[in-house]
């Protein structure tokens, strides 16, 4: 593990790591797009492995889209650290191919197998990827809220991008009003900052920092 604690770049080898021992022991699952999980079922806390396919996770409170998140993955592991991890649950945006375990069995495995300093890495990155997504939208303007999900959108995966509206990823992103929206995107098409096609993101350009 060479990369520092301060790290944004996903730790893949700790994650892998981790996975490579929980796997045996978690049931095997395909779920088509837009399906949702919960970290919590009759047998109470659970753990997702995801091992191939992209998901994002939502705000339980609202159903706000917080992050889009692709394989190789852990999720519902902080649910046994951390009381009110259950505050979130994800949806499929893809093919995705997970497995399943308890909660209370992954500790236990972790514990076993001696894996608390690959957690520590894993649960740094997970830390310092939601403090950049609460700078994001804390005391921003409309326009800049707007400006960084058209970014993010720009980033994400093309078969996530050719399936959604550039106002519906802003929308579920940051709960700007629809015609709010609509608007900034209409000001920055005429000026050739952005370009859509049937309302999905293909293009940006210079896009600027305040409009």
């Amino acid at each position: 593990m060479n990369k520092p604690l301060s790290s944004t770049t996903k730790p893949i080898q700790a994650i892998q790591t981790i996975m490579d021992a929980l796997l045996p022991h978690g049931q095997s699952k395909v779920s088509p797009p837009k399906r949702r999980f919960d970290h919590y079922n009759g047998n109470g806390n659970v753990c997702y492995l995801i091992q191939d396919g992209c998901i994002q996770l939502h705000r339980t409170l609202d159903g706000m889209t917080m992050n889009t998140v692709k394989a190789p993955m852990i999720l519902g592991l902080s649910n046994q650290l951390v009381p009110g991890a259950e505050d979130f649950f994800f949806t499929t945006e893809t093919v995705v191919s997970f497995s399943v375990l308890t909660a209370f069995e992954t500790t236990q495995i972790i514990e076993r197998e001696g894996l608390w300093e690959f957690v520590s890495v894993f649960q740094a990155y997970i830390l310092r990827n939601l403090t950049q997504l609460n700078m994001k939208l804390t005391a921003l303007t409309a326009y800049e809220m707007t400006r960084n999900q058209l970014i993010n959108l720009m980033n994400e995966p093309e078969e996530i991008r050719s399936n959604i509206t550039a106002v519906q990823y802003i929308q579920e992103h940051t709960k700007l009003s629809r015609s709010g929206v609509m608007r900034m995107l209409s000001q920055l098409k005429s000026g050739c900052y952005i370009k859509l096609n049937k309302g999905c993101l293909v293009k940006i350009n210079n896009i600027p920092l305040r409009f």
